[in-house]
């Protein structure tokens, strides 16, 4: 089976892009940590166990920035030669530029929906000759595959879960998931917020904002999403004050949306019996 890693801190990530891979026949080894990938902090590399046929990665992430992730990786006489496509929301010309610049195979802003994940992935594959992934995925160098859908709207209160069902391709199985999995992380994602501001650690705030921002980032949001990038930013540039300004605003949004969802879910669970 053909091998890819997937490397972005956010959880939901890992699940949406495992979910699109497995079924034509891929396994995504997804790390959350630049540290994992490059065997750096004592992490032991994923390179010693297996030699992957893409690398998917984040260009926004806490730990290290993806484009030097990416420079390192083209640095590496061993591993320089495996294709690299950047996932990002910040999808500026200046990322796309550079990244390409600097070696990567391929661009995908986030969301990532299947069809674009898949296609990016085939002409790699095409590209770089790997037959084995180009078979996996050769339905998928047909640009007239599939036919345009109209998709359903699911608004849930303050939440908007049509963006969600448009980057699973339907698949309400994996929404219900994906929204198990935030309700469940939604209050240890903020209490790691909180304490950060409590202790005045700069370096925590960016990095338990940055997860949040992710992860919120999939329910039709943006308020939430904004002002969890301003706690992000305020936690990069040490400003402990307005990190808690914005973490105030936020709270109470965060608390409705997470009610909201809880009680969708709860009755599609009931609606299974």
């Amino acid at each position: 089976m053909s091998k890819v890693v997937l490397v972005d801190d956010s959880r939901l990530a890992g699940v949406v892009v495992q979910r699109i891979l497995e079924p034509v026949g891929i396994e995504c080894v997804h790390v959350r940590s630049a540290f994992e990938l490059l065997g750096l902090k004592g992490k032991v590399s994923v390179f010693h166990k297996f030699k992957p046929s893409v690398i998917l990665l984040d260009i926004v992430m806490p730990d290290m920035d993806g484009l030097d992730v990416l420079r390192r990786l083209k640095a590496r006489s061993d591993v320089t030669d495996i294709p690299v496509i950047m996932l990002t929301s910040a999808s500026s010309e200046r990322n796309v530029l550079e990244s390409l610049e600097m070696g990567a195979a391929g661009f995908i802003a986030k969301p990532i929906a299947a069809d674009k994940l898949l296609g990016e992935m085939a002409r790699t594959a095409r590209d770089g000759g790997d037959q084995a992934l180009a078979k996996c995925l050769a339905d998928f160098l047909d640009p007239e595959r599939r036919a345009e859908e109209n998709l359903e709207a699911y608004r849930v209160g303050a939440a908007n879960l049509n963006y969600l069902n448009e980057i699973l391709d339907g698949d309400e199985e994996l929404m219900e998931e994906m929204v198990q999995v935030f309700v469940e992380s939604c209050t240890e994602q903020i209490a790691a917020i909180a304490k950060a501001i409590k202790d005045e650690d700069g370096d925590q705030i960016r990095r338990a904002a940055h997860t949040f921002k992710g992860s919120v980032g999939n329910f039709g949001a943006p308020l939430i999403h904004d002002l969890a990038f301003e706690i992000e930013k305020a936690g990069t540039n040490e400003e402990i004050e307005p990190a808690h300004q914005h973490f105030d605003k936020m709270v109470p949004m965060v608390e409705e949306i997470h009610e909201d969802l809880s009680d969708w879910l709860d009755a599609r669970l009931k609606q299974k019996g």
